[in-house]
């Protein structure tokens, strides 16, 4: 044992006074540090927390990470991730010319992050493309429409600003909005689903949710206020009735028994197909 102790010593002595056996040594370690680095920065940094720069200053960069985050929504990446890459590909435009391309990043940010109701991300998103349009015009109605909307949508669940959405519904949509008859397109169910949150008719609210949630971004707006607001009917129904039929109490309330009874933590009672609200005293 003592020998092979002095032998390993020896080895190890020699290869520490060996010139070319040092610089191999040395070679290693500066390629492993630079594997270290270059992993380190596969991934590029926020501008705005003074990370990294290298977004804003190369054009193919962002193409290509642009492409990425379209291949990570087809695949279903992790939302988080996605959100982090748009945000980046955002920072990166701010300090630049209004193109096309800038259009297309934040159209498509706004898109997805209101399709899984991230607000932090599409009402910025909004008001700062709403402001690049006015110098440089580049959506289409078809791309503004929707924009607009999720817009009218979040400020009506979100912010009850409802006299700030109808204007804003009227000036830039053509409607002209009429309580005889059901909408006729997704701008005058907006206008009327904020009317009907204004005025608290849940029914008429309802009917709207239903014809503009075919949109996941607009359902996801909507979802803000969809609990809530569900509420505020189930305690009417509770003051206004003893018993109702259940289809006729689902079609109020605009969801399924076991929805109803998990989200609200009802007391109802349901046999057959009548439910018992409350009983006389």
């Amino acid at each position: 044992m003592k020998n092979l102790r002095d032998e390993k010593k020896g080895f190890t002595k020699s290869v520490l006074q060996d010139p070319d056996a040092l610089e191999r040594r040395r070679n290693r370690f500066l390629k492993d540090q630079d594997h270290i680095r270059l992993s380190k920065n596969a991934e590029f940094g926020l501008i705005s927390r003074g990370e990294d720069l290298r977004l804003q200053q190369n054009e193919s960069a962002r193409r290509d990470l642009l492409t990425k985050i379209q291949s990570n929504i087809k695949t279903n990446a992790k939302p988080d991730s996605i959100l982090m890459d748009f945000r980046k590909l955002r920072e990166s435009l701010l300090s630049q010319p209004h193109t096309e391309f800038a259009k297309d990043v934040f159209v498509n940010s706004i898109r997805y992050s209101a399709s899984i109701g991230h607000h932090q991300s599409y009402v910025p998103s909004i008001l700062h493309l709403m402001e690049a349009e006015k110098k440089n015009q580049l959506m289409s109605s078809t791309e503004k429409e929707p924009v607009l909307l999720i817009l009218a949508l979040h400020k009506a669940h979100y912010n009850g600003e409802f006299e700030s959405v109808f204007e804003l519904l009227l000036l830039n949509f053509d409607i002209a909005p009429n309580f005889g008859k059901p909408a006729s397109c997704a701008p005058e169910a907006a206008f009327f689903a904020t009317y009907a949150l204004m005025i608290k008719d849940f029914y008429l609210w309802t009917h709207q949710y239903n014809y503009l949630s075919k949109n996941p971004c607009y359902k996801s707006v909507m979802d803000l206020r969809l609990k809530a607001f569900r509420q505020t009917e189930v305690d009417t129904l509770h003051r206004s009735y003893f018993m109702l039929n259940k289809r006729v109490l689902l079609n109020f309330v605009n969801t399924s028994w076991e929805e109803l009874c998990k989200d609200h933590n009802i007391e109802w009672t349901l046999e057959n197909d009548t439910v018992t609200i409350r009983r006389r005293k």
